[in-house]
């Protein structure tokens, strides 16, 4: 039974959200014929709809959120021809798998075809189709699962998050090797380096079966900094990536598609176009509010996150220090000094007050001595004249001294 401080999530792609223009939908079905169906699937997949943990709402973007999709592309199973257009930076693993295997499941032809990016995720939900298409100019990448995480775990937690990472990237591995009809140790080598491949590339190794040549549409960049790709008019974040080609140009502003259009090869059907033009921070903000807002957001929980690293590193090394200083503190006899060191205007490391310690004691004893010094000096024995000890009397000569010291007195008693 998990723990309720748990948090984590097993991912195939990265943990933020992809973003499109005002009221774009992650995901969207269309009757294309009497019994046909398109599905366009432009947006991050996720198990669940995630949550801003900040403020408890959900979180803006395009999300293919698992359990919806599914329930509406049941109403949809009983087409004689689906075709799924995918353009999704992946996301969660297990939420691309189950999308794969209910897409395999379908009695009717399913067409997935690659319109800009299949990667992570994305790339498992590509090999339901039972045909699969790619244009020239677009990406499928694969790669092994990651997992972010946050609260509280012991070794048995860990272990099972391990399992569960492994046991979905086995399934991974499997899907892959049946579609490509490429050898294990093959897939599992390009999804330890994180493969990304053209669509000729995607062909070669079996990840798609045909290549659809007329790509003017597909518009691929990304963005200077290397946090995030625009795939037709779809920012989709990059920072989780670790093997980012270089091929993709590189945008020092948002390029957006123009609409256009392009005959896709076999299907004899319609594809929107682009062309493609820079705009600048205001027209981005007025056709893209949400992309600007969920970069702003973005920022200020980044900043927020690194508020909290910071005083939480500056908490540990206090309470280091304090340990430090409490381990010698016993030793020192000066308590006062302890306490500044502790708790005074100018803190100390425990270093910095066994050397000061040793400083004080030097000088108490330097102190001393001066003042041992002064009081024999005020005293007068200094002036004490010592008497010679001529060494030990017999009992008849110390008789004699004492008769003659008597006689002496007695003398100076007459004077």
């Amino acid at each position: 039974m998990g723990r309720k401080n748990e948090r984590y999530r097993i991912l195939n792609g990265t943990g933020a959200a992809a973003i499109g223009a005002a009221g774009m939908k992650p995901y969207n079905f269309r009757e294309t014929g009497a019994n046909t169906a398109e599905v366009e699937m432009y947006g991050q997949v996720v198990e669940n709809r995630p949550v801003d943990w900040w403020t408890g709402e959900p979180t803006k973007g395009l999300y293919i959120v698992l359990a919806e999709f599914l329930e509406e592309l049941d109403s949809y199973r009983e087409k004689d021809e689906i075709t799924f257009r995918i353009n999704s930076v992946g996301g969660d693993l297990f939420a691309g798998i189950a999308i794969c295997n209910r897409i395999s499941e379908l009695a009717g032809n399913t067409v997935t075809v690659v319109d800009g990016l299949a990667a992570s995720a994305a790339s498992i939900i590509l090999q339901g189709g039972k045909t699969r298409k790619v244009f020239a100019g677009s990406q499928v990448m694969v790669h092994g699962a990651s997992v972010f995480m946050y609260g509280s775990y012991n070794r048995q937690d860990l272990e099972k998050v391990a399992n569960r990472i492994e046991g979905g990237n086995r399934s991974a591995l499997e899907t892959f090797a049946a579609r490509t009809g490429k050898d294990r140790d093959f897939i599992k080598a390009l999804m330890d380096r994180e493969e990304w491949m053209t669509g000729k590339e995607a062909v070669e190794n079996g990840f798609v079966d045909e290549l659809v040549e007329a790509d003017g549409h597909v518009k691929l960049s990304m963005s200077a900094d290397g946090k995030g790709l625009l795939a037709n008019g779809i920012w989709m974040p990059a920072e989780g990536f670790r093997n980012m080609p270089k091929g993709i140009p590189v945008e020092a502003v948002a390029t957006v598609p123009v609409q256009g259009t392009a005959v896709i090869e076999g299907t004899g059907k319609k594809q929107e176009g682009t062309g493609g033009k820079t705009m600048d921070l205001e027209e981005l903000k007025r056709k893209y509010p949400e992309l600007v807002q969920q970069i702003e957001d973005g920022e200020r929980q980044q900043a927020a996150r690194n508020e909290g690293d910071v005083r939480a590193e500056a908490v540990r090394k206090e309470r280091e220090r304090l340990k430090e200083i409490g381990e010698i503190e016993n030793q020192i006899a000066d308590k006062g000094l302890v306490d500044d060191a502790k708790f005074g205007e100018n803190p100390m490391t425990a270093q910095e007050l066994a050397f000061a310690a040793m400083k004080r004691q030097q000088e108490t004893g330097r102190n001393f001595l001066e003042w041992m010094a002064n009081d024999a000096a005020d005293s007068g024995t200094g002036e004490v004249k010592p008497v010679p000890n001529a060494g030990t009397k017999t009992p008849e000569e110390q008789d004699l001294e004492d008769i003659n010291n008597g006689a002496s007195l007695i003398a100076a008693g007459w004077k």
